[in-house]
């Protein structure tokens, strides 16, 4: 190794140290003045925080409109630390700051070292990264695995190597076990292997069927309990129909633009119509 080799790489760890100890420092001062540290969950964050609850005391899931990424660490936290919210919290401060670790070696992969420096330093206060460390919501853990998924898919195309496929594909999964709209991200990785690594064709359908296959694999467990559990195939949560439904009617474009409103509210559906069908059945009814 040079000199200058070993320049770069400790200027490198200094800038990243850096900006770990500055995005840290923000979304702690953001959670501890603004959010306070007593705030109580309330809505989707009290369904998540119920949710890691029932975990530790009764060891059972009992809602299917969650995706089980972020109450099975909510519950693991509340194991170790006790039942308080704000120490969620703290951990959610520090996987953002870790996504902002991130998005400097995203930049730096993608383009070069300078690019990697502005936009990770740009990450430690940009409002709606930080925002949202202060509850308890899956938004900081799924950018946090979606950026890790997106380094290591950036460093496999620079040095091609099935370790960066195998741990990308779990990856993947652990994010669609947290939000699961990244089930139907299989076709958009196709394009990018094909343009990746062309003209190696069957090489980039190689790399999208192997990190597709090891993600089903992450997943296969919590998709076998759902079934268990309703009869049904339910790869993760049964909400998608209708979060599709809600974001996408009439009333949204009216009075709710950039949100979302329930279905039942929006008029489009009424709830004879949802007499005597099953969470799923109501879900997949959505879609219609």
């Amino acid at each position: 190794m040079t000199d200058n080799t070993h320049d770069q790489r400790r200027h490198s760890s200094a800038w990243i140290t850096g900006v770990l100890i500055i995005a840290l420092g923000v979304r702690l001062t953001y959670n501890i003045w603004w959010v306070g540290i007593h705030d109580p969950p309330v809505s989707d964050a009290l369904d998540y925080h119920n949710l890691g609850i029932g975990l530790i005391e009764s060891g059972s899931y009992s809602n299917l409109l969650r995706a089980p990424g972020l109450p099975f660490l909510i519950a693991g936290i509340y194991s170790l630390f006790g039942m308080a919210p704000f120490s969620v919290r703290i951990v959610l401060s520090i996987v953002g700051a870790i996504t902002c670790g991130l998005i400097y070696l995203i930049g730096k992969e993608a383009f070069d070292r300078r690019v990697g420096t502005w936009a990770a330093w740009a990450s430690t206060i940009y409002i709606f990264l930080f925002h949202w460390n202060g509850y308890l919501l899956t938004e900081t853990l799924f950018t946090c695995w979606l950026c890790l998924f997106i380094w290591l898919l950036l460093r496999g195309r620079r040095t091609p190597h099935i370790r960066y496929w195998l741990i990308a594909g779990f990856v993947l999964g652990l994010a669609t076990l947290t939000r699961p709209v990244t089930l139907a991200f299989g076709p958009f990785l196709m394009v990018w292997a094909l343009i990746s690594f062309y003209p190696k064709v069957k090489y980039a359908l190689m790399v999208t069927a192997l990190i597709m296959s090891i993600m089903a694999l992450t997943i296969m467990p919590w998709t076998i309990r759902n079934y268990y559990a309703t009869g049904k195939l339910v790869p993760i949560s049964r909400a998608s129909g209708k979060v599709l439904l809600a974001a996408n009617n009439p009333a949204v474009l009216d009075h709710f633009a950039g949100g979302w409103i329930d279905p039942l509210e929006s008029g489009l559906v009424t709830k004879d119509e949802l007499i005597g069908l099953s969470g799923v059945e109501i879900d997949r009814g959505y879609f219609q």
